[in-house]
């Protein structure tokens, strides 16, 4: 998978996009540790980390609309109120989650963007919601999974 998006990501099925972007977040974990090792700069890591990221964010949409046509399907066919609940509890998450990944491209690109750095606090404040965020995003891959294949 190279740098910057996912390539061929919209021919896969919804299970192969969540490995996909799995994948994908654990290139973003991995960079982070790597970076954290190398005692790089702030800047040296949000420049490898920015373009992992911004790949990222930019499938979400696709994925999460893929996502919304089959659970309409899914709704249609299925009696299970406990299921529908589910997906529909799932779905609701995207947005927020779409949100956090999307602010974080935009607070990277600004502190590269940025004449004058960011404090090392903030920039560390950054990481740990990236973090957090990934940490989030594959929980609620791990549910998605867990329903569609029961």
């Amino acid at each position: 998978m190279h740098e910057g998006g996912l390539v061929g990501f919209r021919g896969l099925s919804l299970l192969l996009q969540h490995r996909a972007l799995t994948e994908r977040l654990d290139a973003i974990e991995g960079a982070i540790g790597a970076c954290q090792t190398a005692d790089l700069t702030d800047r040296e890591m949000a420049l490898r980390l920015l373009p992992l990221l911004r790949g990222f964010a930019q499938a979400l949409p696709e994925h999460f609309a893929a996502e919304a046509s089959s659970m309409v399907a899914l709704l249609r066919e299925s009696s299970d109120d406990e299921f529908a609940r589910t997906l529909e509890q799932l779905d609701s998450e995207h947005p927020r989650l779409l949100a956090v990944f999307e602010g974080s491209v935009t607070q990277l690109a600004g502190y590269l963007g940025s004449a004058h750095a960011a404090p090392h606090a903030s920039f560390e404040h950054a990481m740990t919601e990236i973090l957090t965020a990934v940490a989030e995003f594959r929980d609620h891959e791990a549910r998605e999974d867990a329903l569609f294949l029961r």
